[in-house]
């Protein structure tokens, strides 16, 4: 029960198909949907219907029809039958002065806690269309299994259809606009409603005979929740917030005590700018104690949403200021055999250790990136020695005097990694043992930041991440990195980190360094699964019994709109 409100906001992806075939009238326990218009129970209704008896209504008897019923006089048949009525492009083939008796009969059909779910054209839709193609009202809006549409398709009713059925009741009688199919519903009884534009030029509506606030029985409330927060998610996903908000709060009318709901809700909020009601929201959802992935999603969101609301009132970060005590001498080892990445990095880290003494050295021949960075320790001078991919950017303006002030407890560093290794990655410990976070930058400027567990920083550390590592210059030497085992470009970083960790060094995640990388890494692409295996045969004694090759893991990513938004996100997570 209410499976899909275990998906967080999960789409229609697996795409639409038949419910289950029925007879006329209903009986059994399962639901039953009334399916007015739909032709043949080969086109595919909504997920949402999956498992249920459906009875399909026609006003000509043909195979597969159920009910040979002209919709105008539902109100004639038995009341109360049904748990929902779905009605997808039939409305528009009835006259204006119709629908209200059409709409009368699905309410009639419907027991008092159905709902009844209507897909039409969207009318402004069309004449949008038709005013950027020129006013050509032939022109066609998109292409279909049966052929072109056009404008005048959508008005009035698909020509093709109509000549070559010469059935009258195939064209278009009336039509809807949000503003109005809202109106008309709510002008038909239904007790709460709700209508967003779907990108197919088409209008879903959504409609509970009775509020949210009224009572349901247990499975009743279910189907009507499973309703509302599909409907609620897909608004989201389309940017239509304010309807998405509506769908949630009727759904949190029937039960608060779903965390996802609280989660929809904050989601809605938040990109409509409302950052108070959203953070509220978030926190809500967090107060119910949901599972993994939604915990963290829930934790990261909320602290997004304070951190737009505080930016809005003209809250700045807070900007760390460096250790006393400076290093003589950072060197900053990069394996790359691109120039223009190699300036890229260089320019990052000159801006991010402006003031503090620093040298580069390159590597544009490795072998690979345990041979170029030990290579790169022998040639470097510097007491601190850092190991940075060549494809990164820096986020934080204080990010020296940031990982100074971690170096004074650590002897080797990283943005992200895992106090606890059970496999041969440590993204294999599960989110609860997992820190840090890491960004990939997007062409609009914003950037989609990765967080890895639910702390942004954490000492203990057992096992790094190697896009970035800062390594004291003695340990960096008496750990070397296994050049003869990894002799390619991944597996290195678990080695190097692990080994340090089992040396007795003191191993941390900073992950408020905010370090954008341009590539998030594939964890099960076969290259990388070969060395993950070469680092549990190399290790299998000092790992966990069972320990094995680690599964892509589920992480949880948020976008920010800058810089400034991250690092003020990240003092609040």
């Amino acid at each position: 029960m209410l499976g899909r409100l275990r998906q967080l906001t999960a789409s229609n992806s697996e795409g639409e198909r038949p419910a289950a075939p029925a007879a006329a009238a209903p009986a059994g326990d399962l639901p039953w949907v009334l399916n007015v218009g739909g032709g043949s129970k080969s086109i595919a209704i909504p997920p949402l219907y999956a498992g249920w008896n459906q009875v399909l209504l026609d006003i000509k008897a043909r195979p597969g029809v159920d009910l040979v019923c002209d919709a105008r006089r539902l109100g004639e048949l038995a009341g109360s039958r049904y748990d929902a009525v779905y009605c997808s492009h039939n409305l528009e083939h009835y006259y204006r002065h119709d629908v209200p008796q059409v709409l009368a009969g699905f309410g009639h059909v419907l027991k008092d806690e159905g709902f009844c779910e209507i897909r039409v054209p969207d009318l402004r839709a069309a004449f949008e269309y038709a005013l950027a193609a020129g006013d050509d009202l032939e022109a066609t809006m998109y292409e279909s299994e049966a052929g072109p549409v056009s404008t005048l398709d959508v008005i009035y009713g698909f020509g093709q259809e109509i000549r070559q059925s010469g059935e009258p009741y195939y064209a278009h009688k009336t039509g809807f606009t949000a503003l109005t199919l809202e109106r008309t519903l709510r002008n038909a009884g239904f007790a709460e409603t709700f209508v967003l534009r779907h990108p197919g030029y088409e209008l879903r509506a959504l409609a509970l005979k009775t509020a949210s606030t009224a009572a349901r029985d247990p499975d009743s409330a279910a189907r009507v929740l499973d309703a509302l927060y599909t409907f609620g998610s897909d608004a989201w996903r389309l940017a239509q917030y304010a309807v998405a908000a509506r769908a949630a709060r009727a759904a949190l009318a029937i039960d608060a005590s779903l965390p996802a709901l609280h989660y929809l809700l904050g989601c809605a909020e938040l990109d409509a700018d409302r950052w108070r009601e959203a953070q509220r929201a978030f926190e809500q959802c967090l107060a119910l104690g949901p599972d993994y992935p939604l915990a963290l999603e829930a934790r990261l969101h909320a602290a997004l949403a304070r951190a737009r609301g505080e930016l809005a009132t003209g809250t700045k970060p807070r900007v760390i200021e460096a250790p006393v005590k400076l290093p003589d001498l950072v060197s900053i080892v990069i394996c790359s055999a691109r120039p223009e990445r190699l300036a890229r990095a260089k320019t990052a880290y000159e801006r991010a250790f402006t003031g503090i003494a620093h040298e580069f050295v390159a590597v544009s021949d490795a072998r690979s990136l345990a041979e170029g960075y030990n290579r790169g320790v022998r040639a470097s001078r510097g007491a601190l020695v850092v190991f940075s991919h060549d494809d990164i950017d820096i986020a934080a303006p204080d990010f020296a005097a940031r990982l100074l002030r971690h170096m004074q407890s650590a002897d080797l560093v990283g943005v992200a990694g895992t106090t606890q290794v059970v496999s041969a990655s440590w993204l294999g410990a599960g989110w609860s043992h997992l820190a840090g976070q890491i960004a990939i930058p997007e062409d609009s400027g914003s950037l989609t930041v990765t967080a890895y567990g639910c702390r942004v920083s954490a000492g203990g550390a057992q096992a790094l991440d190697g896009v970035f590592l800062a390594c004291r210059r003695e340990a960096a030497q008496r750990i070397g990195f296994d050049a003869a085992t990894f002799d390619g470009w991944h597996g290195y970083d678990f080695d190097f980190s692990f080994r340090a960790y089992l040396g007795g060094y003191r191993c941390a995640v900073a992950g408020d360094l905010l370090l954008a990388h341009d590539s998030i890494g594939s964890f099960d692409a076969p290259e990388w699964r070969r060395y993950a295996q070469r680092a549990l045969d190399k290790h299998r004694g000092s790992l966990p019994p069972g320990a094995g090759l680690p599964q892509q893991p589920q992480l949880c990513s948020i976008q920010v709109r800058s810089a400034t938004e991250w690092q003020l996100m990240s003092a609040y997570l």
